[in-house]
């Protein structure tokens, strides 16, 4: 396969793959708060209902994203819609860290909508590899900024094992990971 790509440039060779690693990161995130997530809800009120609440708001936070997003990348650019999409994820991993360690569920669900918000900028990657690849390299510019999703349904979830009792709180390592 990689005899028959042509990239017209190294540049745009190391951009695709760049993309792919920022897909891979921020999509670990939304699968280490579904993983994470009803466990922390679930420690903080002891009823499945507020459990699977966490991810239901994280898939609002996403679909609402797509309502300002084109504005945002129109006004602040590609990069300057990542870097926002970005700063809901730390937002997002901060606010759930302090949901856990003060036990606020009202808290720990604003948080997965920022972060379902943060998440939601960050699948336009695909659209910027489109735009950056030259006409022959476009199906393997998407196609690897997409694979950065296969890498991320492992990560996550690991992430979030290994993470689990880092601090006093359960799964409180595992939200304060959202946002390294």
């Amino acid at each position: 396969f990689a005899a028959k790509m042509s990239l017209t440039s190294y540049q745009e060779y190391k951009s695709v793959i760049l993309l792919a690693v920022c897909w891979a990161w921020t999509f670990s995130i939304a699968t280490l708060l579904t993983f994470i997530g009803p466990k922390a809800a679930k420690n903080l009120r002891d009823d499945d209902f507020y459990a699977v609440l966490t991810v239901g708001i994280f898939v609002i936070g996403n679909a609402v994203c797509n309502i300002p997003s084109s504005p945002i990348f129109h006004r602040y650019g590609r990069m300057g819609g990542f870097l926002i999409g970005t700063l809901n994820l730390l937002l997002g991993g901060a606010l759930g860290a302090i949901a856990v360690a003060t036990e606020s569920l009202g808290l720990l669900f604003f948080a997965s909508f920022v972060i379902g918000f943060g998440v939601g900028m960050g699948q336009f990657y695909r659209f910027a590899a489109i735009e950056l690849a030259s006409a022959q390299n476009k199906g393997w510019a998407v196609t690897t900024v997409l694979m950065g999703g296969c890498v991320a349904a492992f990560f996550g979830p690991t992430m979030g094992l290994l993470s689990k009792d880092m601090f006093n709180s359960e799964y409180s390592g595992g939200v304060f990971m959202m946002t390294v």
